[in-house]
């Protein structure tokens, strides 16, 4: 285990070069003050992340996108308008109407 790594931490660099290249490592320097099997769980959590970076980047990415677009979104900016159909459906009582107190 490296010695500059922080107890009970571990630790996932990308480096990126101006090729194109992206290099993944990972590193850990888990200590036997946690539990064998917390170490276990987070090897695996590790090892996972690992596996999705370095083969399946794309799916990262795309969550990475989804974040930040709803990061950016504003409410402001969404606009409703019912249709004809709805505004129907609603007054001839065809619409069930759901009490918000009521749903857990």
């Amino acid at each position: 285990m490296p010695d500059n790594i922080e107890e009970n931490t571990m630790n996932i660099k990308i480096r990126c070069e101006v090729d194109g290249y992206v290099e993944v490592t990972v590193e850990h320097h888990l200590t036997e003050d946690l539990a064998e099997e917390d170490v276990e769980s987070y090897l695996d959590l590790l090892n996972g992340l690992n596996l999705m970076l370095k083969h399946h980047p794309e799916f990262i990415a795309m969550h990475g996108f989804m974040a930040r677009s709803l990061a950016n979104f504003n409410d402001d900016e969404i606009q409703f308008e019912p249709s004809e159909e709805l505004m129907e459906a609603i007054n001839t009582g065809n619409v069930v109407r759901i009490d918000k107190k009521k749903i857990h």
